[in-house]
């Protein structure tokens, strides 16, 4: 469990994974780069950049994915920069949640699979429907294997496959766009809606 208040740069690695319980950095950044999975349990603040990184490995299933949770009634927002979020596996946006860069010309960017250790094992992306304030239009990414991504509560981003034979299954509404990359990709799901689809 972490928690830190800083007026400065904030950058920790645990190989173990954690849980943040809250970190803010008043005149600098945030870096977080852990060798499992970790949770998002308290606010997230920073004036620069807020970069949160699960490292990918080849060992995969349960305690062994590599996945970032942010937890319903949390923030993680730069006031001047971007978030990005990499998950070496899954990621989970629970509803009630924030991810926010609302500065000119800053992003909220998602990589699931990132660093694709394992490959031939795809990631998920699940979107329960938590807020995403991105000045310009969040990217939620896939690597180069077979990932999903299940939006079950509106979301505002674009989803990128990647490769892979990525699914793509929106039960709700979804504002942006789904490039499915590479592949032979499948779009599923109950709300077809506000979505601008380039490429399956």
């Amino acid at each position: 469990t972490v928690s830190i208040a800083s007026t400065g740069d904030v950058s920790l690695q645990d190989v173990d994974g954690l849980s943040i319980t809250g970190l803010s950095s008043s005149a600098g950044m945030i870096s977080v780069t852990t060798g499992a999975a970790f949770s998002v349990d308290g606010n997230v603040t920073a004036d620069g950049s807020v970069t949160l990184t699960a490292t990918d490995d080849a060992s995969d299933g349960g305690a062994a994915d590599d996945d970032i949770t942010v937890s319903a009634g949390f923030t993680v927002s730069s006031a001047t920069a971007g978030v990005t979020l990499n998950a070496g596996d899954n990621f989970t946006l629970a509803a009630g949640s924030t991810l926010s860069a609302s500065a000119a010309g800053q992003t909220v960017t998602i990589n699931i699979d990132s660093g694709d250790a394992d490959a031939g094992t795809g990631a998920t992306a699940s979107l329960q429907g938590g807020t995403i304030t991105s000045n310009v239009a969040a990217t939620v990414n896939g690597a180069g294997d077979a990932d999903t991504f299940n939006v079950t509560g509106a979301t505002a981003a674009n989803l990128l496959g990647g490769g892979g034979a990525d699914i793509f299954d929106i039960d709700f509404t979804l504002t942006g766009s789904i490039d499915g990359g590479a592949g032979s990709d499948q779009l599923m799901g109950s709300t077809i809606d506000d979505v601008t689809i380039t490429t399956l």
